[in-house]
């Protein structure tokens, strides 16, 4: 696996897709491009107008609070970024720039695409730096005040407040705070999270297509969490994705079954949040598509992986002094201030459980938590799965896996119980975001017709219809980084 992955590096070589059948454009794209551009333009013109909208108290009312933030920027602010996305929604705009974004492709096109893999993952973490958040979310005080306290255990996320905790410790003679921690080690994973969530675009589509599903990934409200975000799922998201990245081999036959495996595990550890997917590691295994006795081996190297990560970090705690105690404490907290891991289906009982699965309250607060996250992602997928159901030719395995990942983080969302509220617990909740955008990506890019032109990526429809959509996805996360940035929030 090593030898393989160091051959590819040195030769430049990117993860193959199967080449479609040329096929002519045809009526559903002429159709299609502009209900996607018409869906972007009024995500768009949205934004401002949430001002309009009812105020709600993020608890028991959801009317405005995925587009809330937005309002609280500069009104010539607000309305420059309305106008430079509308402005790129119209044809002749949208071709010039791509015509010129092509060009610029042209020049780097013979450097080696992962030396442009680490200088973009390198600018990103400069970027993401640049735009740390200044606003005090969730639980951050807490966090650096137990820090501060010499407290090494926090039950709900333990592997992660305890490496911070650690590193704290271990570089306050350096000069460094634990505030100064959580912000580079959260941009540092911002960094190493971009170069994953491109790999992983680069399974999942055609070559020429593959900025879409990075496009629409990386456009997401994740991307606080990598912006000196001080909280604790910053690490887990990271290692999610390249969970995502490990697995996408695994189903490639190019990476052995125990690294997705591992990193899961590890994930895991990080926060109780990644075991809701475990399934897509269980779809992993099923689309290899190998043989009964391999697939039995896999299976084994996928437990013996799982288990070996456990008994090493739990090996690590019980040495650092965590006693049977504290897990019995640890058990009670996994759900929050109350042990109730999931909302109720139909009447809500605890304190802490506002309003019932099959509720307009709950309908609301996924509706603003997904446009918080990412406004187009999930619409995209649904319109994409109805518009080009059994038309994919290329890398069905891996989309299928990735939409395993996907419906099981959305899953996750849909049915945790978050104590404060699906407003103030926006990152809690944010899980499915990325996967979702890998998918929305790849089922377009995968799924669109083959123009006569499509050699010539500003001629396509498919250029102008993902463009548009990242570009609006685009400039909603980068008004959430500039929102946390200034403070504002």
């Amino acid at each position: 696996f090593s030898s393989r992955v160091k051959e590819a590096v040195r030769s430049g070589t990117l993860p193959k897709v199967a080449v479609r059948p040329a096929e002519s454009d045809t009526d559903l794209a002429a159709w299609f491009a502009p209900v996607l551009a018409a869906l972007a333009a009024a995500v768009t013109i949205a934004h401002p107008l949430a001002v309009l909208l009812p105020p709600d108290d993020g608890m028991t009312t959801h009317t405005r609070w995925g587009f809330d933030f937005y309002t609280r920027l500069p009104v010539w602010l607000q309305w420059a970024g309305v106008a430079a996305v509308l402005a790129f929604a119209v044809p002749q705009v949208n071709r010039a720039v791509l015509r010129a974004l092509s060009r610029l492709q042209g020049y780097v096109a013979r450097i080696n695409p992962y030396i442009l893999l680490a200088g973009g993952s390198v600018l990103s973490t400069v970027l993401l730096w640049l735009l740390r958040t200044r606003s005090s979310l969730g639980d951050s005080e807490e966090l650096l005040q137990k820090i501060a306290d010499g407290s090494m255990w926090r039950e709900r996320e333990p592997l992660d407040y305890y490496l911070h905790f650690k590193l704290s410790h271990a570089l306050a003679d350096w000069g460094f705070t634990p505030l100064d921690v959580y912000r580079w080690t959260s941009v540092l994973a911002g960094g190493l999270a971009v170069a994953g969530i491109v790999i992983a675009a680069w399974m999942l589509a055609p070559e020429g297509r593959r900025w879409l599903p990075a496009g629409l990934a990386l456009a997401s409200g994740n991307m606080l969490l990598f912006a000196g975000y001080v909280e604790s799922y910053t690490f887990v998201m990271l290692l999610v994705v390249w969970f995502v990245v490990a697995a996408l081999m695994y189903v490639r036959g190019s990476a052995p079954a125990y690294l997705p495996a591992a990193l899961l595990a590890l994930a895991m550890w990080m926060h109780p949040l990644a075991a809701f997917l475990l399934p897509a590691l269980a779809a992993a295994l099923a689309l290899r598509r190998d043989t009964f006795r391999n697939t039995l081996r896999d299976a084994g190297a996928i437990l013996a992986a799982g288990l070996l990560v456990s008994v090493l970090v739990a090996s690590v705690f019980l040495w650092e002094g965590y006693s049977w105690e504290r897990w019995a404490v640890a058990r009670g907290q996994l759900g929050g201030v109350d042990p109730g891991l999931f909302k109720p289906l139909l009447e809500a009982a605890g304190p802490n459980e506002y309003y019932p699965i099959l509720s307009a309250q709950h309908l609301g607060a996924v509706a603003q938590q997904q446009l918080l996250v990412a406004p187009l992602s999930l619409a995209v997928c649904v319109l994409a799965w109805i518009a080009f159901r059994g038309r994919w030719q290329v890398a069905r395995r891996e989309i299928a896996l990735v939409a395993v990942a996907a419906v099981s983080a959305l899953l996750f969302s849909v049915t945790w119980n978050a104590d404060l509220g699906a407003r103030r617990d926006w990152d809690l909740l944010s899980l499915p975001a990325i996967p979702l955008g890998l998918l929305a990506g790849a089922l377009l890019a995968s799924g669109w017709p083959l123009d006569r032109e499509d050699n010539r990526p500003h001629a396509s429809t498919l250029a102008f219809a993902g463009s548009v959509l990242v570009a609006t996805q685009g400039w909603h996360t980068l008004a959430w980084l500039l929102a946390n940035a200034l403070g504002v929030m």
